[in-house]
């Protein structure tokens, strides 16, 4: 249900030009996968969420994402 949500989220972002609320909601959408499990789609949604944050500025949001980041890595590798 969150999942369907926050890909509404995602959509009324893009159509109205929010980055950061686009890099949030991916963001909230690669937490979501990866509850699930779905390590794959996981890492896609919060690569984007990265890039987005990075290209335009948004700092913090870019080190909370390359936190849990570094943790989906170690998890794919299983460690």
């Amino acid at each position: 249900a969150a999942l369907a949500l926050f890909k509404k989220c995602l959509e009324l972002d893009r159509q109205f030009g929010n980055t950061h609320g686009e890099a949030t909601t991916l963001y909230n959408i690669g937490l979501s996968y990866l509850q699930s499990n779905q390590l794959d789609s996981a890492t896609a949604a919060i690569r984007e969420a990265l890039s987005i944050s990075v290209k335009h500025g948004f700092h913090g949001l870019a080190e909370e994402i390359k936190r849990v980041s570094n943790i989906l890595n170690q998890a794919s590798r299983g460690n």
